[in-house]
């Protein structure tokens, strides 16, 4: 195959690449998703491109010397053609005008092919530090919505593997892992996640701050309830209602401020429990008394929901299997929060 077949090859694909590329930057995702980890993946998003276009720009070099590559194999064969027809002429008086000419024009054939022998090596010699920038990555959504594994994460509540933070003066998550350490967790769980998943992933990533000491969070009565629910209020311990708010503040699209469950029950909108989603509550408040839970997962099909949730001081913070009929029997609502998260 010859070299500027492969080179005209390299430049239809670099073409379509291009099209490509100007669809995915075309694309206006401020449209149907905002908050921080939207700006951190569109930011990601334009550098990759970025770093796309700088090496479709190299592969076109490479196709263009290609191209030069395949202008060199001809200028030699000419070059060897008219050396061959030189060396086949008689050295006489007649053939001495011919002689000259292809004399004169085998040096101007050797100049160009030193032209475009020079050409090709500096170009070739350009791309030997170049070093990969982009990398196909293959995943699957239901891969990465969560940053732990619910059963295996369910599994140390359930089978009670986790110690609930002792109230004997090493009474605050800080006593084992440091406030900058819980910050940047937050923090960096906030760059990956928007929304609804802010809000579950970064309860479970606090939880399993915890777990990671084999503990659970303490659970404190009225613990959370500052004008809005901290890091601190969850280190030294909440109830379910400042629990909850804490969660639904790392996802929320303007800060949300505490609330008991008195003020949870009237946030957003009520919903069946199958149509339930990551990040929304569910609560019931009557008689001066009320419990909220944390949607991690909704199973219609078999009726139930896997919750996380602030359970008494006897229990502290762990996750749960709620059923649907046991939910009902206690007269709790399912409260949409997308007005809350955004779409």
């Amino acid at each position: 195959m010859e070299y500027s077949t492969i080179a005209s090859t390299i430049n239809s694909k670099t073409t379509a690449m291009n099209e490509i590329i100007n669809q995915i930057s075309s694309n206006d995702f401020g449209n149907v998703w905002k908050g921080f980890a939207q700006v951190k993946m569109t930011t990601d998003l334009k550098n990759t491109i970025d770093r796309l276009n700088i090496e479709k720009a190299n592969i076109d070099k490479f196709a263009a010397a290609l191209h030069t590559l395949q202008t060199y194999k001809v200028t030699n064969q000419t070059l060897e053609a008219l050396e061959l027809k030189l060396s086949m002429l008689a050295n006489t008086e007649e053939n001495q005008a011919e002689i000259s000419s292809l004399q004169t024009e085998i040096n101007r054939t050797r100049a160009t092919k030193e032209s475009l022998k020079k050409n090709l090596e500096a170009t070739f010699a350009s791309f030997q530090t170049i070093t990969p920038q982009v990398q196909q990555v293959n995943y699957s959504i239901g891969d990465t919505s969560y940053i732990v594994d619910l059963n295996e994460f369910t599994s140390l509540f359930t089978n009670k593997e986790l110690k609930k933070i002792p109230d004997d003066g090493q009474n605050s998550l800080y006593d084992y892992i440091s406030s900058e350490e819980v910050e940047e967790k937050i923090n960096s769980i906030k760059e990956y996640y928007s929304g609804r998943y802010a809000a579950v992933n970064c309860a479970l990533g606090i939880m399993d701050m915890a777990a990671s000491q084999g503990l659970k969070l303490d659970y404190d009565w009225g613990g959370g309830h500052s004008t809005v629910s901290t890091n601190k209020n969850m280190a030294v311990g909440v109830d379910c209602s400042g629990f909850a708010s804490w969660a639904i503040n790392q996802g929320a699209q303007e800060t949300f401020n505490s609330r008991s469950t008195a003020g949870l029950i009237h946030v957003g909108n009520k919903v069946d429990y199958t149509e339930a989603k990551p990040g929304d509550i569910l609560v019931y408040n009557r008689d001066g008394a009320g419990h909220v839970v944390l949607v991690v997962e909704n199973d219609p099909e078999n009726g139930n929901f896997l919750v996380a949730e602030a359970q008494g001081s006897a229990n502290g913070v762990v996750m749960n299997n709620r059923s649907y009929s046991s939910l009902k029997n206690g007269g709790y609502q399912a409260r949409d929060l997308t007005e809350i998260y955004g779409n």
